[in-house]
């Protein structure tokens, strides 16, 4: 069973409420309530209006959810076919047909570094760490090289 909350609470209440006025007030004229005077049929028709605007929203919410489910199977089954569309271009044309994977909205494919690349990419992060060997910031649970000046009073 679901946990009451505020709105199953205040539906229950309008509903009573408006079964009290159909019971006592139904034949009053008006009721002043907070200065303003009201019909019992006004009072019946004001609590009613919460009872369907919390239905209506409650159906809009409905609606929502479903409208995200079909927009993520749709997303999903989209994805598929844009890389199926892609494993045939590149089936039927090859990798160098790179205007037209442009045309289909698809990038080419990420090239292997070659051995003189990742070389060099090694040569260049060890200059960059020979660089900066000596500012290197000591990590903070080495021990002080001096004790700390204490303080004079």
């Amino acid at each position: 069973m679901a946990p009451r909350t505020r709105r199953d609470t205040a539906h229950a209440l309008d509903t009573k409420a408006i079964a009290g006025v159909d019971k006592y007030l139904v034949n009053a004229a008006s009721v002043a309530i907070r200065g303003t005077d009201y019909a019992p049929t006004d009072l019946k028709v004001l609590l009613q209006a919460e009872i369907d605007a919390d239905k209506a929203l409650d159906e809009a919410r409905a609606e929502v959810r479903q409208l995200m489910a079909a927009a993520a199977e749709a997303r999903a089954k989209a994805a598929g076919i844009r890389r199926g569309l892609r494993t045939y271009v590149l089936a039927t044309s090859g990798p160098q047909a790179v205007q037209m994977l442009d045309d289909f909205g698809f990038s080419k494919s990420a090239s292997v570094p070659t051995v003189d690349a990742k070389a060099k990419a090694v040569a260049k992060a060890k200059a960059t760490r020979d660089a900066h060997q000596g500012s290197t910031p000591t990590p903070a649970n080495a021990e002080p090289s001096a004790p700390p000046a204490k303080p004079t009073v």
